[in-house]
């Protein structure tokens, strides 16, 4: 099993994520920061998002 990502990595992937400017998709943070979309669209950030991510 791989190890969880540590806590201050995913509490500023998730503020970028929160910040993100429009037209920006949670599919291109989670490419530019190396983790899985799935994993990035569980989050705060995936979860409270009103617009697409595609």
């Amino acid at each position: 099993m791989p190890k969880p990502y540590p806590n201050e990595f995913r509490e500023d992937v998730v503020r970028v994520a929160c910040n993100r400017e429009p037209g920006v998709t949670l599919e291109q943070i989670a490419a530019d920061v190396g983790v899985h979309p799935i994993t990035l669209s569980k989050s705060p950030a995936g979860r409270s998002t009103s617009s697409p991510t595609r």
